[in-house]
C-alpha cells in the first residue's frame, strides 16, 4: 500500500512538472501586459553569451512573458492578501514633479510609436535635495476652496481673481472621509480604493528659475510673436492629488495639499494679457465628488475633461453641448496604468472601474498622421477620435482617445462653419478634450508637444489656425524637459 502511495505521489509530481514544462515552453507567449512593459527577446552575440548577459536576459524574458502572465500576477496578489502580506511599509519619495509623469507611468508603451522621453528630457527631480523643494505649506491653511469661479469671461482679460490660501472651504476637512494611507514607492499612495501620484510642487533650476516661470514665459513670448490675430490659451490641468489628498488620515501630507493650486495660480499670475488663462482648478473642484479622475490610472476621465472644456468654451466664446447630449458607452473592469505600480494591491484589483466614453453628436471626420508632423503616414479612422482597445489590455483603455500619443490628428466638422480652427498642443491629458469641442470649431488639430517637430508658427500659417490651446498637467508644466520641448516648438 505504501509503495502504491509513493508511486501515486511520484506520478502526480511528474505530471505537474510535465504540465509546467509544456505550459511554459510550448503555449503562446504573452506579448503584452496590462501592468508592465514586458522584457524583450534578447539580441544574441558571442560577447553577450560568454559574459552571461544573454542567458540572464533570456531567463528574464522567459519568466516575464509566460502564457497568461497577468492572470498569474492577479492570482499571486489574491494569495498574498489571504496571507495578510502587504506593502504598507513602502516609502514616499518626497520630491518635486518627475519628468512628465504623464509619460513615465503611461500604458501607451505597447504602441510602437509612443514617445520615448528618456533621451529627450533631463530629470528635474532630486529626491535627496530637500532644501530645493518649493516652500513648505504645512503651516498654512490646507483647506481647498472651490467656491469661486475662475472662468467668468471669454476674453483675454487675465485680471480674474484667484482664490487666496486663507479662504475657507465650502466643505470643511472635518467632514471629508479619511483613509489610512498605504505608501508605494515613486510618489504613489493608496487611499481607499484610489491610487494616485503626489505632486510635490515646482523647484528652482540651477539658474534660479522655476519651470512654471519658464512655461509662462514661453507662452507669453509665443503669443506676442504671432500677434493678436491668433488666440492663445493656457490650460494647466491639476493632478488627482489636488482634490483627494485631503482624504489622507495623516498630517504628513498637509504640505502637499495646495501644491497644484499654488503652481497653477502662479502661472495665471505670470501669463501676459496676450495669453488667455484657462484656470480650471476650481471648476474641477466643484465636481470632485464625481468621477473626474480615474481611481487606478494617472489621467483624468472624459467627464473631467468635459468640465475643463466648459471653462475653455467660455473663454473662447464658443458653445458646446451639455454633457447629457453626448452618447455614453460604458466598459466594466478597467484597471488603469497605476495598478501595475501598486505592488499587486487587491483593494484595487477587487474594485475595477467603469470606463466611460462620450461620443459627440456632431458629424466630423478624423485623419491621423505621424506624430512628428501633420503630413506623413496619413490614414483616416472611421471611429473619429475613438479607438477600440482590447478587453485584454485593460490598463491601456485611456488610449481609446486618439490612440494615445501615437499620432497627430486633424478633425474636420461637417456641420460647424464658423471659420475657427483650433490647434491643441498637449501631453496625454489633452487626448480627451477634442470630442467635446467639435461643435465650436470648424477644424481641430492635435499635436503632442513631446514628439511634434514642426514649429507652431509654421503650422499656424499653413493651416490657418485661429486658436491655440496649450493643455497639459501640472507635472508637465513644471517639467524642464517638457517646457524645453515647448520652447523649441514656439520658436
Amino acid at each position: 500500500m505504501k509503495n502504491a502511495v509513493k508511486i501515486f505521489c511520484v506520478c502526480i509530481l511528474v505530471c505537474a512538472f510535465a504540465f509546467m514544462f509544456v505550459f511554459s515552453a510550448f503555449l503562446p507567449r504573452t506579448t503584452e501586459s496590462n501592468y508592465d512593459i514586458l522584457k524583450k527577446y534578447p539580441i544574441f552575440s558571442t560577447e553577450s553569451l560568454l559574459s552571461g548577459k544573454y542567458l540572464n536576459e533570456f531567463k528574464d524574458y522567459f519568466a516575464d512573458t509566460i502564457h497568461l502572465r497577468d492572470n498569474f500576477v492577479d492570482f499571486e496578489a489574491l494569495i498574498r492578501d489571504l496571507y495578510g502580506i502587504n506593502d504598507e511599509d513602502g516609502t514616499i519619495i518626497e520630491t518635486g514633479p518627475n519628468e512628465d509623469a504623464d509619460d513615465t507611468t503611461s500604458s501607451d508603451s505597447n504602441v510602437s510609436s509612443a514617445p520615448d522621453t528618456s533621451s529627450k528630457e533631463e530629470s528635474s527631480t532630486d529626491s535627496s535635495n530637500e532644501s530645493s523643494e518649493a516652500p513648505d505649506d504645512s503651516s498654512s491653511d490646507t483647506s481647498v476652496d472651490f467656491s469661486e469661479d475662475l472662468s467668468d469671461t471669454p476674453s483675454k482679460d487675465t485680471s480674474v481673481e484667484t482664490p487666496d490660501s486663507s479662504d475657507t472651504s465650502e466643505e470643511s476637512n472635518d467632514t471629508v472621509d479619511k483613509f489610512q494611507v498605504q505608501e508605494i514607492e515613486s510618489r504613489l499612495i493608496i487611499l481607499g480604493t484610489r491610487i494616485f501620484e503626489i505632486y510635490g510642487g515646482d523647484r528652482a533650476n540651477s539658474d534660479g528659475k522655476f519651470d512654471i516661470e519658464l512655461y509662462a514665459e514661453t507662452l507669453n513670448e509665443f503669443a506676442e510673436k504671432i500677434g493678436p490675430s491668433v488666440n492663445v490659451y493656457s490650460m494647466v490641468i491639476p493632478k488627482a492629488c489636488a482634490y483627494y489628498l485631503q482624504q489622507a488620515d495623516s498630517d504628513k501630507y498637509n504640505k502637499y495639499l495646495n501644491k497644484d493650486r499654488d503652481d497653477i495660480n502662479k502661472i495665471s499670475e505670470l501669463l501676459s494679457d496676450n495669453v488667455i488663462d484657462v484656470n480650471i482648478y476650481n471648476a474641477l473642484g466643484r465636481h470632485a465628488n464625481e468621477d473626474i479622475y480615474f481611481r487606478t490610472d494617472h489621467h483624468w476621465t472624459a467627464l473631467g475633461a468635459y468640465y475643463g472644456c466648459e471653462v475653455f468654451a467660455e473663454k473662447a466664446g464658443i458653445v458646446i453641448d451639455d454633457i447629457s447630449e453626448f452618447t455614453v458607452t460604458e466598459r466594466a473592469g478597467f484597471l488603469g496604468s497605476l495598478y501595475g505600480s501598486s505592488n499587486g494591491s487587491t483593494v484595487l484589483l477587487n474594485n475595477p472601474e467603469i470606463f466611460k466614453t462620450y461620443y459627440p453628436n456632431t458629424d466630423y471626420t478624423a485623419t491621423y498622421f505621424n506624430p512628428k508632423d501633420l503630413e506623413s503616414n496619413m490614414r483616416e479612422h472611421e471611429e473619429g477620435f475613438f479607438w477600440n482597445k482590447s478587453d485584454n489590455q485593460k490598463s491601456n483603455w485611456y488610449s481609446t482617445f486618439i490612440n494615445g500619443d501615437s499620432y497627430s490628428v486633424k478633425a474636420v466638422s461637417n456641420e460647424c462653419k464658423n471659420g475657427r480652427k483650433l490647434l491643441i498642443v498637449k501631453d496625454s491629458y489633452g487626448n480627451a478634450l477634442a470630442p467635446f469641442l467639435m461643435e465650436g470649431f470648424e477644424e481641430i488639430y492635435i499635436v503632442d508637444s513631446r514628439q511634434y517637430e514642426i514649429t507652431l508658427t509654421e503650422t499656424i500659417n499653413k493651416y490657418g489656425i485661429t486658436d491655440v490651446l496649450f493643455a497639459e498637467c501640472t507635472f508637465s508644466a513644471a517639467s524642464n524637459g517638457y517646457v524645453n520641448n515647448l520652447k523649441e516648438l514656439c520658436k
